[in-house]
């Protein structure tokens, strides 16, 4: 009976110590893997694409609630980049572009304007290029008046057919940002004047 006794509980130790290793093993299984996935995981965290910032790119600095000069001039020669530059094919989508970062009032005034304009440019051989050299910024803070000085080049069939200087006159005002206008100021008013033909200069003629 005694010996029964002593061997069950030898056995049971025995059994408890082979338990006891198994689960060491198993543990130690566990603790390599996760050691594996850490280490993958921080190699392919090392491996991501890094973006670097080029410093010249940078427009201006700002803060809450102030406009720079510098991006008041972007937002301008942004909009003149938009209706100045299109042909057959473009001319939808740099309008609507043009469109977008006009004030509400400004968008129900010219929208009959544009697709009269964006009509006759899709049914022609027709495009323009126009590229800003110059831009005079005056403001309060809340509104602007920028006067950006452009050469226009005009183009029939792939050929050159008139050089101009212009002269757009554009009035902006602080405005909510949104997907479509990111700027945070919106165009109320603007115009353009042809001051030079060629070189021959020209007596403000209106586009």
């Amino acid at each position: 009976m005694l010996c029964e006794r002593g061997c069950h509980s030898v056995s049971f130790f025995l059994e408890y110590g082979e338990d006891s290793r198994f689960l060491i093993k198993i543990l130690a299984l566990i603790v390599t893997i996760e050691s594996i996935v850490i280490m993958g995981l921080g190699f392919l965290a090392v491996k991501q694409r890094i973006i670097y910032i080029n410093p010249s790119q940078v427009v201006g600095s700002t803060y809450v609630g102030y406009v720079p000069e510098e991006m008041v001039t972007l937002f301008g020669t942004t909009f003149v980049y938009f209706l100045g530059n299109a042909n057959q094919y473009s001319v939808g989508e740099q309008y609507k572009s043009a469109y977008l970062l006009m004030s509400p009032k400004l968008q129900s005034a010219m929208k009959r304007t544009l697709e009269g304009d964006i009509a006759e440019i899709t049914k022609s051989d027709m495009s323009i290029q126009t590229i800003p050299t110059d831009c005079k910024v005056k403001g309060d803070g809340q509104t602007f008046t920028l006067i950006i000085e452009a050469a226009r080049l005009s183009f029939v069939y792939g050929q050159e057919t008139k050089r101009e200087k212009l002269l757009y006159n554009i009035r902006c005002q602080k405005a909510a940002t949104r997907k479509s206008n990111p700027f945070g100021l919106e165009v109320t008013a603007y115009d353009n004047q042809v001051v030079a033909i060629g070189n021959n200069p020209t007596v403000g003629e209106r586009q």
